[in-house]
């Protein structure tokens, strides 16, 4: 992902950010999904 797009919507870029790494955490966590 670029990292101008952080700077021009940084709420949102933020937000999806987060999101991705709990989803990512959550795979690491429990391999069966």
């Amino acid at each position: 992902m670029p990292c101008f797009l952080v700077y021009t919507m940084p709420g949102q870029q933020v937000a999806f950010f987060v999101k991705n790494r709990l989803k990512l955490a959550e795979s690491f966590d429990n391999p069966s999904l």
